[in-house]
């Protein structure tokens, strides 16, 4: 077993977690459930649909109620 100088306890500490922080979800599990999702062309269509059509109706509502009153 090799003595544990300095730099290589510094490289342990700061070697990377494939874990997905906010879900605790492993690398391999994150990266098939998004394979899947990007395997869905249904999925997809239903996303770039309603992802654009969301933002634009949010927007368009922000800029309605920042619009000022008429005297």
């Amino acid at each position: 077993m090799r003595p544990q100088t300095e730099e290589s306890v510094l490289n342990e500490s700061f070697k990377p977690r494939f874990l997905c922080v906010l879900c605790g979800v492993d690398k391999a599990e994150l990266r098939m459930s998004i394979q899947k999702f990007l395997d869905n062309p249904f999925l997809l269509l239903f996303f770039g649909v309603m992802v654009p059509m969301v933002v634009y109706t949010l927007w368009g509502v922000i800029e309605i109620l920042t619009v000022p009153l008429a005297k």
